[in-house]
Parts: C-alpha cells; structure tokens; sequence
C-alpha cells in the first residue's frame, strides 16, 4: 500500500452578514448552501481565550462536502433548529442566511438566521412564540452588582433537542420513516411563498 497523502477536500463555510463564504475566501459571498447532512456533532473550541460551543454540521452536494459551524448561543443556531425539524433531516436542503435590520422597542437591532428549504419551499419554525414545545425562557442571574442573561437551561434543552431529532437519527439511518413522510408533505407548508417570519 505505501505511503500516501489523503485528501483533504472538505469545504469550511463560515457566515457574515447574511452570506455564506469558504473559509479562505473573503471576497466571494454564497446566497445558499444545498447538501444531504451527513453528520452533526458539537465541538468546544476557543476564541480570542473564551470557550465556545459550536455545532458543527456537515452537508455533502455530489463530490464536495461542506463544514458549518454555529455557535450554540448565536441566534442562527437557534433558528436553524427550528426549522430543521420541520424537513426531512435524511434528505437534501437548502440553507439560507439571512441578515436584516429591524426597528425593535424604538431601537434598530440586526436580526439574523438561516432559513431551511427543501423542494423549493421553505420550512416554518417549531419554536414559536405561541408554542414553544418546552424551549425554556432565557433566565437572569446576579452577578455581583450585574444582572446578567442566564441561557443554561435554554442551550442544554436545545442539545438534547438537536441529539435526539437530528444526531441520533442520522446516526440510525434516518429513524422513523413514517414520521419522515409525514414532514415531506406537511412539515414545509407547501404554499409558503414568503419567508416564515413575514405572516
């Protein structure tokens, strides 16, 4: 056999500003990122002497296999859950950023996400302010003289969440076909012409 070189031909993907760019690229921005999502797991890392927790999704398209990372506490993460569970997760999608800036309690705030679509519609959210399925609300602690944002209960929820529907059933080989074709006809809302949050 001998030696030899493995390739390395995964493509790292990162977001800006509702784009999505390879990791050594900073000129040229990508509308969307089709693939079959082949693995997901979660990974710590460190930035800038920090911990960060990501989720790390790998996505195939034919011959190229994409990398995405989100960090578990960015407002991305949250909302690519929300969505995924709405497709089937053992079939191709198309991921879409999206970067805005609303008017909110007076203020101007940036509100991002990635859209899910899959068959050319796209998918409505599981997590809803009328139905948060069990998603706990953000605590608050104090911290010395500082009351800060406590998202522990929130982020653990979410891991388990994403381990059950999507990790443990790729890993199974796409788990309950019955609860599959039930999200190929139902779970894209099929006459979806706007983006989910537009109603």
């Amino acid at each position: 056999m001998g030696l030899r070189n493995r390739e390395q031909n995964i493509k790292y993907v990162r977001i800006k500003e509702g784009k999505f760019y390879l990791s050594k690229d900073a000129e040229n921005s990508y509308e969307e990122l089709e693939g079959k999502i082949s693995n997901m797991y979660y990974k710590d890392e460190e930035y800038e002497g920090n911990p960060v927790r990501k989720l790390i999704i790998v996505l195939k398209d034919g011959e190229d296999t994409y990398q995405l990372g989100l960090n578990v506490e960015s407002a991305n993460y949250n909302n690519l859950i929300s969505f995924l569970y709405n497709v089937n997760i053992n079939k191709p999608v198309t991921l879409h950023p999206k970067h805005e800036k609303i008017t909110k309690d007076g203020k101007e705030v940036t509100r991002q996400t990635i859209l899910v679509s899959q068959n050319g519609v796209f998918a409505q959210g599981y997590f809803t302010r009328e139905n948060k399925h069990g998603l706990p609300d953000w605590g608050k602690v104090k911290v010395g003289n500082k009351v800060v944002i406590d998202k522990s209960e929130s982020l653990q929820f979410l891991e388990n969440f994403v381990t059950e529907n999507f990790i443990n059933k790729l890993e199974h080989g796409g788990g309950d076909e019955k609860a599959a074709a039930v999200k190929d006809n139902e779970g894209a809302n099929a006459e979806v012409e706007k983006f989910p949050w537009d109603e």
